[in-house]
């Protein structure tokens, strides 16, 4: 869970299940780029409280047709979007913010963790920016579909160093 997303059931062997990812434009709910999509679209939508949008047209003075030229013009544009998140990391304290993080991550569950055979028996791991910045959000969400949180790691890197130096 960075910029995007995908899941699978690993049963410590081999992949048993997997969800396809459907990329940034119609899936990656709860990703970097989810999330910064949802942000930029209600700010254009005035679908924000008053203050976070002062405060993000302050941050990013947006101009739609520069955010649609990065949108449909330009490559990856999951990443420019998920460039946005910043603005939500830094205002966990607002309610909204706070509440558009923890619906990616609920429907992100919903698409891609709870249709998994027994997934509540199962840890449910991370690797990524998003998901290690987020943990408390992701915590808090995970628990209240009664699944368990288990490893959260920054970067893939570091799981497959444990990996490789746990097999060696």
């Amino acid at each position: 869970m960075g910029t995007g997303v995908n899941s699978c059931l690993y049963d410590g062997t081999a992949i048993t299940e997997g969800r396809p990812s459907l990329g940034f434009w119609l899936g990656d709910e709860g990703g970097g780029g989810y999330l910064g999509k949802t942000l930029v679209r209600n700010y254009f939508h005035e679908e924000m409280p008053a203050d976070i949008r002062q405060q993000f047209a302050e941050t990013y003075q947006p101009v739609l047709g520069e955010v649609l030229e990065n949108a449909y013009k330009k490559p990856f544009p999951n990443s420019y979007f998920a460039s946005y998140s910043r603005f939500l990391s830094d205002r966990l304290d607002h309610p909204y913010c706070r509440q558009l993080v923890q619906n990616g991550f609920s429907l992100f569950f919903d698409r891609y963790v709870v249709k998994y055979t027994d997934s509540h028996r199962y840890p449910v791991h991370f690797t990524g920016s998003v998901a290690y910045y987020f943990q408390d959000i992701l915590q808090s969400v995970a628990t209240e579909k009664n699944l368990q949180l288990g490893c959260v790691l920054k970067n893939p890197i570091e799981g497959l160093t444990a990996y490789h130096q746990n097999k060696g």
